[in-house]
C-alpha cells in the first residue's frame, strides 16, 4: 500500500466495509478463548445430560430447579443484581418444593 493511503476513503453504497479491504480478522487469542469456552459449555451440558439420565427423577428435578436459585444468588453476589420480592418468593417456593420432594417416600 502506498504510504498514507487508507482503505476507508471509499465505501460502496450500502456496504459496511470498503471494497478494497476485507473485514478485520479476529485475533488468534480471542478465537482460541471462544473455542475453549464453546467446548466447555458443550462438555458441561453433555455431562449434565449423562448424569441426569442416571439419577432418580426427584433428584434430577431438584438439581435442575436449584440452578435457578444459585444463578439468582450469584448474580446478586457478583454483579449486584436486585433481589426483588417476586424473585425471593420464587426461590423460596423452589426450595420448599425441594424439601417436600426429599421428604416424600420413594416410589415403589
Amino acid at each position: 500500500m502506498a504510504a498514507g493511503w487508507s482503505c476507508r476513503r471509499w465505501r460502496p453504497p450500502g456496504s459496511p466495509w470498503p471494497a478494497c479491504c476485507p473485514p478485520p480478522r479476529p485475533q488468534a487469542a480471542l478465537s482460541l478463548a471462544g473455542g475453549l469456552l464453546l467446548f466447555g459449555f458443550l462438555a458441561g451440558n453433555l455431562a449434565l445430560q449423562y448424569g441426569a439420565s442416571r439419577l432418580p427423577a426427584q433428584l434430577t428435578a431438584l438439581v435442575m430447579l436449584s440452578e435457578i436459585v444459585f444463578a439468582a444468588v450469584s448474580a446478586w453476589a457478583i454483579d449486584g443484581a436486585a433481589l426483588t420480592v417476586p424473585l425471593l418468593a420464587g426461590g423460596a417456593l423452589i426450595l420448599a418444593a425441594g424439601v417436600l420432594s426429599a421428604r416424600a417416600p420413594p416410589a415403589a
